[in-house]
């Protein structure tokens, strides 16, 4: 990934009628130069040094997730000298750097920016609380210093490489899907390897030739010691398959039931008829009402239960769905279903389903 250095050229902003701008440079440093005039193997090994930076651990874990309508994110800690304030901040952006939205927490206020650049110069877009927008520019800065960039998947987390085929085990921290082949059988497979924050014990989650494995061991830094092992043949493989895992390292947390972490906290529990379930935030526009909405449904999608509370009112809508259009079973007070397809594409589009026990 080509590092850009960014010079303050300016200490306070330009205001003009369209937005806030600040005016950036880039500097023409000897190292520039140097790299122009490099060999083809000094090329070679800066672009090896790059892949390693790209899949290269955060150094603190993110208190924003990614903006999902974006490339990459990185995370920073950032302090604002003057206020003695330490921050540490979620930045967004697309692969070619265009716009990078800032999210972070001051003062208990939630915090985010978004602004455009060109490559000299950056242009307000949108600012929530009319704070963050002065202090963009050294965050970006601060970020391309750092120069670690990871992948925001579709649910605004870092995206898994295969969809996992075992739940992780909620007894751990953060969880990651591979796949691995075991070379003189020939047979591959799609493994789910939970661990705690420091990589202290890993469950090995698998299916091979029918049966499911499931094997534990604990790890010091430099070697593995069985725990358990539920058919005794997975751990010969689990010291190369969490290798695997940490040379793809992209870990997600785990949510206390054991699946994908939820947005939101529920308001309503999930039906117990139905087989999965999600929770999203959804705003009726017209009436400028938010609500968090309990979306029930079968593992084939083919009928969701919506829950939640309009004005006071528990609001109970079921409709079958067969693909393309809704039809309606029942709704408790005559108002959701009308909304019913828009939260129920929100909570396809968020794609973060925990199985009902």
């Amino acid at each position: 990934m080509k590092r850009r250095v960014l010079a303050l050229m300016m200490a306070t902003a330009m205001v003009f009628s369209s937005g806030v701008i600040y005016a950036y440079a880039e500097e023409s440093t000897e190292s520039e130069t140097e790299a122009e005039e490099s060999t083809e193997e000094e090329s070679d090994t800066e672009e090896e040094s790059d892949t390693e930076e790209e899949t290269a651990e955060l150094p603190v874990e993110p208190e924003f997730e990614p903006n999902a309508d974006y490339d990459i994110y990185t995370v920073v800690e950032y302090t604002i000298e003057d206020l003695g304030e330490d921050m540490v901040v979620t930045v967004c952006t697309y692969e070619d750097y265009s716009e990078f939205d800032v999210l972070c927490n001051f003062f208990g206020d939630d915090q985010d920016c978004v602004m455009t650049y060109d490559g000299e110069e950056f242009e307000l877009v949108s600012d929530k609380t009319g704070f963050l927008n002065s202090e963009v520019p050294a965050i970006v800065e601060l970020a391309f210093e750092q120069d670690i960039w990871l992948p925001i998947g579709e649910d605004g987390g870092t995206e898994l490489p295969v969809e996992p085929e075992f739940e992780p085990n909620a007894d751990y921290d953060i969880y990651t899907v591979v796949e691995y082949t075991i070379e003189d059988l020939g047979e591959d497979m799609v493994v789910t390897v939970c661990t705690y924050e420091d990589y202290s014990e890993f469950d090995v989650l698998c299916n091979f030739f029918g049966d499911d494995q499931d094997c534990v061991m604990t790890y010091d830094g430099e070697e593995f010691e069985l725990v358990s092992d539920k058919t005794g043949f997975l751990n010969s493989e689990v010291p190369a398959i969490v290798e695997l895992a940490f040379e793809q390292d992209i870990w997600l947390p785990i949510g206390e039931d054991g699946g994908t972490e939820l947005p939101v906290e529920p308001e309503f529990e999930p039906n117990a008829d139905y087989d999965i379930y999600t929770v999203v935030e959804y705003t009726i526009e017209d009436l400028g009402e938010d609500m968090v909405v309990t979306v029930c449904t079968y593992e084939d999608y083919s009928e969701f239960d919506v829950l939640c509370n309009f004005f006071g009112d528990d609001q109970d809508c079921v409709m079958t769905y067969d693909g393309e259009e809704f039809e309606l079973v029942s709704d408790k007070t005559g108002f959701l279903n009308s909304e019913v397809p828009a939260i129920v594409e929100l909570a396809l589009e968020q794609d973060i389903w925990v199985t009902i026990e």
